[in-house]
């Protein structure tokens, strides 16, 4: 290698187009979830149930329940479930609802034999606008000709003797087999 890397080259292929609905869901629901308080959680044989409550003065929807795993003895975090279950779809204000978290959602291994912490956000509902069935796909259909626009990208990484990453190439791959790097 001429730019005085040593080590194994390796190669990595990251396709934005698969990756973008997945980080901007993510992002929606960070920016825009609020904190539903943990009333109960008991850890059963196959799953952990508990109550959660709307603490706010306003509605909220579109709730999502995960429990993370922490190691007891350092407090790193070691598994993540967040495929649970909420028994109602939105909560006002003070109301409680139960919930369920399947030892294998997401997972093909039992749950983690540590320390767990149950978490759950929702989306305040107050300002929602109902959106048509064709104003969806309408939407979808946008977003896909948006993606498609996106070139992908291939970068070389190189390793160094010490394990250390780092990029020695960048390409971008457009759909008519053109490259620019």
């Amino acid at each position: 290698m001429d730019q005085g890397y040593k080590g194994e080259e390796m190669k990595t292929k990251i396709v934005l187009i698969g990756i973008l609905p997945i980080l901007l869901m993510s992002l929606i629901f960070h920016v825009y979830g609020e904190e539903l308080k943990i009333l109960e959680s008991q850890l059963n044989k196959n799953s952990i149930t508990g109550v959660l409550q709307n603490p706010y003065n306003f509605t909220i929807g579109s709730i999502t329940v995960r429990a993370e795993f922490y190691d007891k003895e350092d407090g790193h975090l070691v598994g993540v479930r967040d495929f649970g279950s909420v028994t109602e779809d939105e909560l006002k204000p003070n109301e409680k609802s139960s919930y369920k978290i399947p030892e294998y959602a997401g997972e093909t291994e039992s749950f983690p034999k540590s320390d767990f912490v149950v978490k759950a956000e929702g989306v305040d509902m107050t300002n929602m606008e109902e959106v048509s069935f064709e104003e969806l796909i309408g939407d979808i259909n946008n977003l896909s000709s948006a993606l498609q626009s996106i070139p992908n990208v291939e970068i070389e990484v190189a390793v160094d003797e010490n394990g250390t990453r780092h990029i020695v190439n960048k390409t971008l791959i457009y759909e008519d087999n053109n490259t620019n790097n």
